[in-house]
């Protein structure tokens, strides 16, 4: 480990040295050839943000430990994905799941099941029957404007998903394009095409309507390695870990009218849907259909009123008759899930300095399985279809003092089978000069969703399990200094109590979800953000333990009282970027990860009994470069070349819960090229 850090050191020198000697080239060029990116820091620190807290916010003022990442960051990165994306934020890092699947894990706590919110364009990518959000080749990098990421609770504005953070990606409209954007990429390694991706779009912007419309057309590869089980077995997943996605995302706002639909229809393929290796690849299908119908009537300057609409259709985790099925069992599973909400909120400004912001939304929702048996009733009601409602109410206060500025809320939700849950908030914020600091503590919820709750039946035929809860209190400071840097640290501590756990028995072929006491984490994170005309860095570091929190079994490393299974204790991250000319862009970028326990196989003692063996997984030092030429023999023309896992590392996604899956590969070093074509 030490070793590795010392590389990852070492690099962060040589590029520092690199920066310099091309920034000290800057006097011989115009200010114009200088100024290759499109915002200042001051200017970043400037945009509004309403994440964590509705109401357009500063990222110092915001109520919450928030990082954005905007287009040029993006763009100038080479990222191939959303993972490469948000392995850039502070405490975030992916595991892997059941079926090959890849989720997300955030401050050390796993949040793949409906722990995390993730939103594109206000609209919710979480699914209902678990909660999920499936990563990998499936949202497109060239069609966001900026994503905004709450490191901490966001339940008392949006419910129950956003227990542990928030995620919202939000693309560019019309404004943005008024033309057209055209970007396609193509990924290899020595074996085998990785990525072979086209993302189109569309937009303008006259008097008072705009329109866009985005589609995204992926064919790609989770690894060219070999798998191996807990047993030995071995799946090649070269032609066998496909990930493919169709999405398209059209909008519309006429005046203060707005509406969004978003399609999206992501495949796999997996060599393991839990435990050993199959003897053929499974296909999997995730479908959705997002949609939004939303009016802001401003009655004057100081008070908006926003009705709105959603409806939403899921179909996660869909496999027609299992290929590898033996001895007449069936593993075929197609549960649909729909989601109606209304929602009225008001937003009113008495004053320059304070601001309420009050509503209530009604949500409905039904899941429906699609594969009948006759006399085998799907749900524990008897019936192949149940249903839930929900409604709810919020209420936040905003007020900015001379001496500090204060946020407090509360939502409280009334859930047809759990009963009354509220998640409050409160913080404390104050800029003064280039100082700021933050106080915050938030209470989350999660009701259980449908699968939670019929994978919890009792021998009563009832389910057992109760929403989960977490408190978490958040201390940030941060410095300006000058124009061009910012330092920021944050404490954290997360608690989750009756968290919500899954389980599978693969003997008797049987899922099972139920509640265990405690779990959560505590830790630091500090970021150091540097940006001038020529030059754009961003250096990051997270430190995250269990501290005695975890009392969840299959979370537990034996020996190991500070580390949950599949976490990193340390994550350090570096994004660099040297803008040589005004065309031409130099990225680096990479993270060093410690060491992070799994079981990569299973042992027996004298009596036959199964032995899990757990074992540190090696540091390991992710390193990525891109170069971007702007302006290819025509203006809009950009082309950028990259190297991806560049030293060739064995990077392998963890389950980090002891349940099964041995460490999942990913790809080893990958070439790519993009080319992009801008029509305004």
């Amino acid at each position: 480990m030490k070793r590795r850090l010392g590389r990852f050191v070492l690099t962060l020198l040589t590029v520092g040295v690199f920066n310099s000697a091309v920034y000290s080239q800057s006097d011989s060029l115009s200010t114009e050839e200088l100024d290759v990116f499109s915002m200042s820091l001051e200017d970043l620190l400037n945009v509004e943000i309403s994440v964590a807290s509705k109401k357009g916010l500063t990222q110092r003022e915001s109520p919450g430990i928030v990082s954005v990442i905007n287009e040029d960051e993006i763009v100038s990165s080479g990222a191939l994905d959303l993972i490469d994306i948000l392995r850039m934020v502070p405490g975030i890092s992916f595991n892997s799941d059941v079926q090959g699947q890849v989720g997300i894990s955030m401050r050390g706590n796993w949040g793949f099941e409906g722990k995390v919110l993730v939103m594109i364009d206000n609209l919710t990518l979480n699914e209902n029957l678990y909660g999920t959000v499936l990563f990998g080749n499936h949202y497109d990098p060239s069609q966001i404007k900026r994503i905004e990421i709450i490191r901490g609770p966001g339940s008392s504005i949006y419910g129950g998903y956003a227990e542990l953070g928030v995620i919202h990606i939000i693309t560019k409209n019309g404004g943005d394009y008024k033309g057209f954007s055209g970007t396609t990429t193509f990924a290899m390694t020595e074996q085998s095409t990785t990525a072979n991706n086209v993302s189109l779009g569309f937009g303008n912007k006259k008097n008072d309507l705009e329109w866009d419309v985005k589609a995204f057309l992926a064919k790609g590869s989770r690894s060219d390695q070999v798998w191996e089980d807990w047993w030995g077995g071995q799946a090649d997943l070269l032609e066998n870990s496909e990930l493919n996605t169709v999405s398209v995302n059209a909008g519309m706002k006429y005046k203060d009218l707005s509406a969004r639909v978003v399609y999206d229809d992501y495949q796999t393929t997996t060599m393991n849907m839990y435990d050993e290796v199959s003897a053929v690849a499974t296909p999997i299908d995730a479908r959705s259909v997002l949609s939004e119908l939303k009016y802001e009537l401003k009655l004057n300057e100081k008070l908006t009123i926003t009705p709105s609409v959603n409806y939403y259709f899921y179909r996660p985790w869909a496999t027609a008759k299992d290929p590898n099925a033996e001895y007449g069992s069936d593993n075929r599973f197609t549960l649909s899930a729909t989601r109606a909400v209304g929602n009225l909120s008001v937003d009113w400004s008495p004053t320059k300095n304070l601001n309420f912001l009050v509503g209530s939304d009604y949500f409905t929702e039904t899941s429906i399985n699609q594969f009948v048996e006759e006399d085998e009733p799907y749900y524990y009601n008897g019936e192949d279809e149940i249903s839930f409602n929900q409604v709810s109410g919020y209420a936040q206060m905003l007020w900015q003092t001379k001496i500090v500025n204060m946020v407090a809320g509360v939502k409280v939700i009334d859930h047809s089978a759990f009963g009354i849950a509220s998640a409050p908030r409160f913080g404390l914020t104050k800029v003064v000069g280039n100082f700021h600091v933050k106080a915050l503590f938030s209470e989350a919820f999660r009701s259980p969703s449908f699968e939670n709750v019929n994978g919890s039946i009792d021998t009563n035929g009832i389910p057992a399990i109760i929403p989960e809860v977490t408190q978490v209190f958040e201390i940030e400071l941060g410095y300006k200094i000058g124009k061009s840097s910012l330092f920021t640290v944050n404490l954290f501590d997360v608690t989750i109590k009756n968290p919500i756990v899954y389980y599978y028995d693969g003997e008797l072929d049987y899922e099972s979800y139920s509640n265990y006491l405690k779990a959560g984490s505590m830790g630091a994170e500090a970021e150091f953000r540097y940006k001038n005309k020529r030059v754009s860095a961003v250096l990051n570091y997270s430190y995250q333990v269990s501290n005695g929190k975890n009392e969840v079994a299959s979370y537990q490393v034996p020996g190991v009282s500070d580390l949950a299974l599949g976490v990193p204790k340390h994550m350090v991250k570096l994004n660099t970027t040297v803008g040589i000319t005004k065309k031409l862009d130099f990225n680096l970028n990479g993270q060093f990860i410690s060491e992070r326990y799994a079981i990569p196989n299973v042992s027996y003692d004298e009596d036959d009994n199964e032995l899990l063996n757990y074992e540190a997984m090696p540091a390991v030092f992710l390193l990525n470069t891109f170069i971007n030429y702007k302006g290819l023999i025509v203006e809009g023309l950009n082309l950028g070349l990259g190297v991806k896992n560049m030293l060739n590392e064995e990077i392998v996604f963890i389950q980090p819960y002891a349940n099964f899956m041995a460490p999942m590969p990913s790809n080893l070093t990958q070439f790519f090229v993009r080319l992009n074509y801008t029509i305004k």
